[in-house]
């Protein structure tokens, strides 16, 4: 990342510009002041591809160890009002809600 602006030139330089020298450390020794706009967009791009990678990895980890296996919510099947995911019988219409044991939790809608 050699990109740079030369912000203030030295007084012995002619015809400055960021062509003037080939990287932002030869401007320096000669004296001239520069901004690493380069280095800082690199910086940058490292610390986001950074970020991205670790949440998903840590919520990755997060997702595996602490797996839900019961739903927050399932639905009534009369009167098609949601009832908490380990509900019996339904608050509203007070039917009781059967589900058979070998799919618990699994014919529940999220809500």
């Amino acid at each position: 990342a050699n990109y740079y602006w030369v912000v203030w030139c030295p007084t012995s330089a002619t015809g400055c510009t960021s062509e003037t020298w080939e990287t932002w450390k030869q401007a320096r020794e000669d004296g001239a002041v520069t901004i690493n706009y380069g280095l800082f967009v690199e910086n940058a791009m490292t610390f986001l591809i950074n970020a991205i990678f670790l949440f998903f990895a840590v919520k990755k980890v997060f997702e595996v160890v602490f797996k839900r296996n019961v739903l927050v919510k399932k639905q009534c099947p009369y009167c098609k009002e949601f009832v908490k995911g380990d509900a019996t019988r339904c608050k509203y219409c007070h039917s009781d809600i059967e589900c058979p044991p070998s799919s618990r939790g699994f014919w529940m809608t999220p809500v």
